[in-house]
Order: C-alpha cells, then structure tokens, then sequence
C-alpha cells in the first residue's frame, strides 16, 4: 500500500472483497445447519443402531415363538396320526388274537377228534385180532 490514507469508501471496498473470498462466522453456522440437516451425526447413527438392535431382538423372539408354534402343531400331528396308526394297529391285534384263538380251537378240536379215531382203530384191530374173520 500507498503512504496515502484510506478513505471509509476504499475499507468498505476492501471488506467487500474480503466478504467475497472468506466466510464469517454466520457463513459457517449456516453451513453447518445445512450439512446437519443433510447427513447423520453420531447420535444419529448411534440411536439407529440402537433401533436396529431392538427390531432384530424383537425378530429374533418373533421367529423363536413361530418356532416353537410350528413344532407344537407338528408334535399334536405326529401324535395324531401316531395314535390313529396304534389304534388300528391294535384293532388288527385284536382280530388277530381272536383268529388265533379260534385256530387253537380248531386245533385242539382236531386233535381230540384225531384221539377219538386212533381210539376206534385200535378198538377195531384188537377185536380182529382177538376175533378174526372167517376166511
């Protein structure tokens, strides 16, 4: 600079062009404000993980009681069609028991039946051999 005074005209000039190329305070706090309401801050993020945590604790209970309810229905299944099975299973038993039971009948009817007719036989052949036939 000159050795020459500076008028009030040439310091507003000169801090107009100081205003043009730097940034007050106000210029930064507006800034700021912008660029928070554009991206996160760390409390941001830290209560979105926070809620992040608790939708995935509430999934993961969700799941497990779906779990437990899906193996629930397939157990009373299971049991269902299990007792369905030893029920006619046990009809089969029963008709099988009863069958075998008529057969030990028979059988036992055959054999006093087979005693009654090597009774006869053995009656007949000792009266021939006591009386034999004129020949």
């Amino acid at each position: 600079m000159n050795d020459q005074a500076l008028t009030k005209q040439d310091l507003r000039e000169l801090e107009e062009r100081l205003a043009e190329r730097f940034a007050t305070k106000q210029d930064l706090a507006d800034l700021e404000q912008r660029l928070s309401a554009q991206f996160a801050t760390k409390q941001d993020l830290t209560d979105l993980e926070g809620r992040l945590r608790q939708e995935m604790a509430d999934m993961e209970e969700r799941l497990r009681q779906h779990t437990r309810e899906s193996i629930h229905e397939l157990e009373t299944k299971l049991l269902t069609a299990f007792f369905s099975w030893a029920e006619r299973m046990e009809k089969v038993l029963d008709r099988l028991t009863s069958e075998v039971r008529h057969l030990h009948a028979m059988d036992l009817n055959l054999e006093e039946r087979m005693r009654t007719l090597e009774n006869r036989v053995f009656n007949l052949e000792k009266r021939l051999m006591q009386h034999p036939p004129a020949a």
